[in-house]
């Protein structure tokens, strides 16, 4: 629920300021303005935007970090592709045991997220 409240706030928030003052600002400082009426479905949209950004932004900060381990390491790890908040990582069979254990540390611990605690699966 307090995932919720947050997000009710955040959408009560926006519906007081002016049209172009309605802004959703990412984890990381990214700005997308919502230049609408607010109605039922721009409620929504807020909200998603607000959630994909930080997803988005978790994700990128996991594979800064991923990388940045990887290299220090010294290790022959190469991050092929990132979609949406999958990561795939190629590794030589004697790393892989190894860089699995870097991604799920490094990635539970990109961002400190108040309400909700990340999950990773490695599969």
């Amino acid at each position: 629920m307090v995932a919720k409240n947050y997000l009710d706030d955040f959408v009560a928030g926006l519906k007081e300021k002016k049209p172009q003052e309605k802004i959703v600002k990412s984890y990381l400082g990214r700005m997308r303005l919502l230049n609408r009426e607010f109605g039922r479905h721009e409620r929504s949209g807020a909200k998603a935007t607000l959630l994909q950004q930080m997803e988005a932004d978790i994700v990128r900060m996991a594979v800064m970090r991923l990388w940045v381990k990887f290299r220090n390491e010294r290790m022959r790890n190469r991050i092929g592709m990132v979609i949406h908040d999958a990561v795939y990582v190629e590794a030589p069979e004697a790393e892989a045991q190894q860089a699995r254990h870097w991604m799920k540390v490094i990635m539970k611990e990109a961002v400190e997220m108040p309400f909700v605690r990340l999950e990773i699966d490695l599969d």
